[in-house]
């Protein structure tokens, strides 16, 4: 299982302008599972759809992983 940064893939969804029902058909998973990930405390998905993940959002896999509490503390600096 890998441990994914919800605020890094929220954003990189955003600016692409990708829906979670889109990315999680793409990816394979179900969309409330993937919802789930981006929405709450458990955050984590398959390796496999890790990798999926990343080419799906054409971005490095090492750009979706680890701890949302940095994004957040620079999110709430910049507002």
């Amino acid at each position: 299982m890998a441990t994914i940064n919800r605020f890094a893939v929220a954003e990189i969804m955003r600016a692409r302008g990708v829906k979670v029902s889109t990315l999680a058909n793409e990816i394979g998973l179900d969309r409330t599972t993937l919802s789930t990930a981006l929405n709450t405390g458990k955050r984590t998905i398959p390796l496999d759809r890790l990798i999926t993940l990343s080419q799906s959002l054409s971005v490095d896999p090492r750009a979706l992983l680890g701890p949302d509490d940095a994004n957040r503390a620079l999110a709430e600096v910049a507002a």
